[in-house]
């Protein structure tokens, strides 16, 4: 039960990291990210981060199976939404769909990259002949 638990522990960092960020009324962004889009790639980058820690409290819990990917797949996306409703309260921040689909998007990503990364280090090493 207590390993289980501590199996989440990185993304429970990753989403307050993430809550902190999202009370800032004016995140500062350095210019070299400014650009068309830049906003949306920043989302899905950070919950790619969020989607591969929830991927790794799934399978630390129910092994490398599809039941996993989708339990990460949820708990990244919900709070990419409980996210944006909070943004909605912060002054100078906005909350929008856009922002949430490109959450998704980094959540499916960073599951889907956990799960191949995790697959190649476990699977069995063949002899070679």
């Amino acid at each position: 039960m207590i390993r289980t638990a501590l199996a989440y522990v990185p993304y429970l960092l990753c989403v307050t990291a993430l809550w902190l960020v999202s009370n800032d009324p004016r995140p500062e962004v350095p210019d070299l990210l400014t650009f068309q889009f830049s906003d949306k790639l920043l989302h899905a980058v950070a919950y790619s981060l969020v989607g591969a820690c929830a991927a790794l409290g799934a399978t630390r819990r129910a092994g490398l199976t599809r039941a996993a990917l989708v339990e990460a797949v949820v708990l990244g996306a919900g709070y990419g939404v409980v996210d944006e409703i909070h943004q909605a309260f912060v002054p100078g921040r906005s909350s929008t769909v856009s922002d949430a689909v490109a959450d998704l998007v980094g959540v499916c990503f960073g599951a889907w990259l956990f799960r191949r990364f995790w697959r190649s280090r476990t699977a069995p090493v063949e002899d070679a002949p």
